[in-house]
């Protein structure tokens, strides 16, 4: 091997250095663990993200250094680690920029908002989809602005925007081919809009045509996804045992492909199932194991969620003051996430709470709440489901 020289013919250590981080990231480029294996344990994400931080310095590596952050990235959305990852997602894009590679840059502005949409960052998330979109425009790459559309569209329906969903998402459709996976994505984000709006027959057909792209596709990750949200829409249909059933097959999938992630949300889905079957310990079974996985990924949005049924579920079992104590806590991961109306069904449920307990000062109170935070909500149905739900709570003194 030719040692590398400076000038005046001394080592050239810092070029050496370089060469020595090209080829290390070009050899864990190499023999990175496939995504379809068991999640990677603690020593190869040290190793990795230790090599990242010194080959995103170094522009000779650059070409290995972008495909390593591409399927690192695709292991830190498949098991949650969002605040991990965020830092090296943002050295990319500037790295990106610099070189002026920009459909690296497309790509890793879309998982940035990907990842700041599950930390419930909305305005952040919104940024970065768009400047991606921007680029697949300039781009002319109709397939991925069909995919960044589909996910403007998911933020608009989190952000209670119906109608901007609905619309980002046939967008997305007319710039997807027939049988596409997108394709998929966009019909269960109507299915979801649909969901919203109380409307379980649309939402149940959107979510079929959804199934039938994965499977023609044996897409059986986001099949196990779609059947856990198929079963939703059937237990509001009454469809219970169906329900339970596709619940059942989406988490044999989904733990067969190791998705933690994908299996906590089945799993707290399922548990408000039982819940309305009026089945307050086997949801809280399912509750329990679902919410340190939420927790430690930092979903507030879905910890709240949890936590405002698990206290909904000890009401049901008599523990009215644990009850309370678990719907404040949910209060206080809604608050950071300016979900408004996930916040007004929470205050209702924590009023109602109060009344159990013989304490209708508070329980008012927590309706006054519940009414203010339902100017707040964009969603037409949803603000006049809960408008008539509270009236009806607020005089039902027990």
């Amino acid at each position: 091997m030719v040692e590398q020289l400076t000038a005046d013919g001394a080592l050239d250590y810092p070029a050496k250095f370089r060469a020595y981080i090209v080829r290390t990231t070009q050899a864990l480029l190499a023999h990175v663990p496939s995504s379809v294996n068991p999640p990677w344990d603690e020593r190869i994400c040290t190793r990795l993200l230790h090599t990242l931080s010194f080959a995103l310095a170094v522009d000779g590596a650059w070409p290995a250094t972008r495909d390593l952050l591409f399927q690192v990235t695709s292991e830190m959305e498949r098991t949650g680690q969002w605040h991990r990852w965020l830092p090296y997602l943002h050295q990319g894009i500037q790295h990106s920029r610099r070189l002026a590679d920009q459909s690296a840059c497309a790509e890793l502005c879309f998982h940035l908002g990907v990842f700041y949409r599950a930390l419930a960052k909305y305005e952040e998330a919104e940024k970065w989809l768009h400047e991606s979109l921007a680029h697949y425009r300039a781009l002319d790459d109709r397939r991925n602005q069909g995919k960044v559309r589909n996910r403007l569209a998911f933020l608009e329906r989190l952000c209670g925007r119906p109608h901007l969903a609905q619309q980002s998402a046939h967008c997305a459709l007319q710039l997807l081919d027939a049988h596409d996976d997108e394709r998929a994505v966009s019909y269960s984000i109507l299915a979801t809009v649909a969901y919203d709006q109380f409307e379980w027959p649309v939402a149940a057909d959107y979510y079929a045509q959804a199934l039938a792209i994965y499977e023609r596709n044996n897409n059986l990750r986001m099949k196990g996804r779609v059947l856990a949200d198929l079963a939703i829409v059937q237990g509001k249909l009454g469809m219970n045992g169906a329900a339970i059933a596709s619940f059942e097959d989406a988490l044999a999938l989904l733990e067969h492909l190791h998705l933690p992630i994908q299996v906590a949300l089945a799993r707290m889905n399922l548990g408000s199932l039982y819940l309305g079957m009026n089945q307050p310990q086997q949801a809280l079974l399912q509750y329990n194991l679902a919410e340190p996985v939420l927790r430690a990924a930092h979903d507030l949005r879905r910890v709240a969620f949890v936590l405002s049924n698990q206290g909904i579920a000890y009401r049901y079992l008599g523990e009215s003051g644990l009850a309370i104590q678990t719907l404040v806590e949910s209060i206080r991961c809604a608050q950071q996430t300016q979900n408004f109306e996930l916040l007004v069904n929470i205050y209702d449920e924590l009023g109602m709470t109060h009344r159990v307990l013989g304490q209708e000062d508070d329980a008012q109170l927590a309706f006054e709440q519940a009414v203010n935070h339902l100017q707040m909500v964009e969603n037409p149905s949803a603000q006049s489901h809960y408008a008539t739900v509270i009236a009806a709570h607020r005089i039902a003194v027990a």
